[in-house]
């Protein structure tokens, strides 16, 4: 089971300015559609691949629609990254949050 970040817990984050690598796994049309500020779009289809060019510093917070892709693409990193996290809720919980987003979500 994936470590879980919830939604207050990432507004703290983000505001407090800390550092950390928000990684939206959702396809392309779904993150223009609108994302997390600040997070770095890596379909889940890539993460496998890409995960050795993450900052292996910064913590790992991941992010897709509901939570779903997120546990997926956190069991694909545990090997190299355990301390990963998901967003619980993922951008649906944000944006009943009523938070900011990037694009038109």
């Amino acid at each position: 089971m994936s470590a879980i970040v919830t939604i207050p817990d990432l507004q703290s984050f983000v505001a407090e300015g800390r550092q950390g690598l928000l990684i939206d796994v959702r396809s392309v049309s779904e993150f223009a559609t609108g994302h997390i500020p600040g997070a770095i779009h890596m379909p889940l289809e890539q993460v496998e691949s890409r995960v050795d060019d993450l900052d292996a510093s910064l913590p790992i917070i991941l992010i897709c629609k509901s939570g779903q892709r997120a546990r997926m693409a956190a069991a694909l990193v545990k090997p190299c990254r355990p301390e990963a996290k998901v967003l619980d809720g993922g951008t649906d919980a944000w944006r009943e949050a009523g938070l900011p987003t990037g694009g038109q979500l």
